[in-house]
């Protein structure tokens, strides 16, 4: 399975039409509401180099997407039909429950699931419900594989969130309750000063009860997530839960000035979120949140 550029074939901030994307796509195409991109302008230049974004992109504007759907590959009279989400980079927690998830929700079939292996995937996939047979190794032998007909990478559309949160409303109860700051345990992309932001966060938001988000199992991190008002954190996979969240929390990302990422941004959107990036220089792409940047920074204003 090959990744649809979601970003150049059915996003018009690239200026392309619903006409231009051709009769399959315009058939089976919808548009949604997204909020600019607020960020500063060496920001605005890194994503216009990284990821070739127009100007529309960093206003109100429309967003174009085509509706999940499943197509089955014959590929010989022998052997297994299988649900097949082994697509590149599903061993990741965010591609995984943005892209893999929603197709496997959406087929409904009892086939085995064949998956990248990770730590998660078995756990989550209980978890939603999923009780198919999981396999990490594509058999020999195929008589039909069941996927997706194609992959909105990092992009995930509103129908596939929605797939997800009809599952999750039914298994936790949301309540604006708790910020939340993100942990990352990885040599990259954490914040170095863990416990002063954390300190800093009591201080600013002493209405809020903080919790820190580290590793736990899929349940603990659903209840958690749910009780957010807030999520603050650096750039990583741990913002994915903001689908166990309720709608309408800040979302805080503190991202690399160097290496800016939207994907979190767009998801925000998609769930109805107010989205905040914090742009900041990073040493080796960790960050260092210092007390004179943490009171400069744009951060939301909590009333919770």
């Amino acid at each position: 399975m090959d990744y649809t550029d979601t970003y150049n074939r059915i996003n018009n901030h690239l200026h392309s039409t619903f006409e231009e994307l051709g009769p399959h796509v315009l058939n089976n195409c919808y548009s949604v509401k997204r909020s600019g991109i607020r960020c500063s302008d060496k920001v605005k230049q890194k994503l216009k180099e990284q990821f070739c974004f127009s100007d529309r992109i960093f206003n109100d504007h429309d967003v174009n997407f085509t509706y999940h759907n499943t197509v089955i590959l014959k590929k010989d009279i022998r052997g297994f039909t299988i649900i097949h989400v082994g697509y590149k980079w599903n061993n990741s927690y965010f591609h995984f429950l943005t892209e893999a998830l929603p197709s496997i929700l959406s087929i409904q079939r009892n086939e085995p699931i064949v998956c990248l292996k990770s730590s998660f995937c078995v756990p989550v996939l209980r978890w939603f419900g999923i009780q198919n047979e999981i396999i990490f190794d594509t058999p020999k032998y195929i008589k039909e594989i069941i996927t997706q007909e194609f992959i909105e990478c990092g992009n995930p559309s509103p129908q596939k969130l929605q797939l997800l949160r009809s599952v999750i409303e039914k298994k936790v109860s949301f309540e604006k309750k708790y910020g939340i700051l993100i942990y990352r345990r990885e040599n990259y992309r954490k914040i170095l000063n863990h416990d002063e932001v954390l300190l800093m966060l009591t201080h600013k938001y002493p209405k809020i009860e903080w919790h820190v988000f580290d590793v736990l199992p899929i349940e603990k991190t659903a209840e958690l997530f749910s009780k957010a008002c807030v999520i603050i954190g650096p750039h990583g996979a741990g913002f994915t839960n903001m689908v166990f969240a309720p709608t309408g929390i800040d979302i805080v990302e503190f991202m690399d000035i160097e290496h800016p990422n939207v994907c979190y941004w767009h998801m925000s959107e998609m769930l109805g979120n107010k989205y905040h990036m914090i742009e900041c220089n990073t040493t080796n792409l960790n960050f260092m949140i210092s007390p004179e940047f943490f009171h400069k920074c744009n951060l939301p204003r909590l009333d919770t």
